[in-house]
Parts: structure tokens; sequence; C-alpha cells
């Protein structure tokens, strides 16, 4: 749940990304190139 005056970081994207992959072909392109925890 997000709550109101919590620090959220925002991340965007600045190449186009297929959403055809699903939610962990997404996951690992997070992991892959930015480094990040998903």
């Amino acid at each position: 749940m997000i709550l109101p005056g919590q620090r959220l970081p925002i991340v965007i994207a600045m190449r186009p990304v297929d959403f055809r992959r699903g939610h962990d072909g997404l996951a690992a392109t997070i992991q892959n190139e930015l480094g990040l925890d998903p």
C-alpha cells in the first residue's frame, strides 16, 4: 500500500519497453539493465 508522505523512488524509462514479456520478463530487464531489485 502506498501511504501519504512516504518517499518512493521514481524510475523513468528512456527506451521503449516490450510489455509482451510479462511480469517475469520485465522484472528480469529491470535487474539486468538497471541493477535494481524489482
